[in-house]
């Protein structure tokens, strides 16, 4: 896997001259408000392989209609004191 990981960094390197993979990652976060979540976490794959993989796999397993769909099992509440019935 860190021959994967070296290899990207280095390409990044042929067409980013002084591209730093810590650098990027450090700025990454300091701007991750500023962009979608989905990109954040995309380009925050870049420095692990593997969960970069895993992101594409799953993608892919979406688009094709093979990913696991929680959505009708979760009900989403409210812990604000607001929305608390009154008693």
């Amino acid at each position: 896997i860190s021959l994967v990981e070296k290899y990207i960094e280095e390409k990044l390197l042929d067409w980013i001259p002084g591209f730093n993979m810590t650098t990027f990652t450090m700025s990454l976060q300091q701007h991750k408000d500023e962009m979608a979540g989905d990109i954040f976490d995309m380009l925050l794959t870049f420095t692990d392989f593997l969960a970069f993989k895993e992101m594409f796999l799953d993608y892919r397993a979406e688009k094709e209609g093979r990913s696991l769909d929680l959505s009708s099992g979760l009900v989403v509440t409210s812990l604000t004191k607001s929305s608390l019935p009154s008693s």
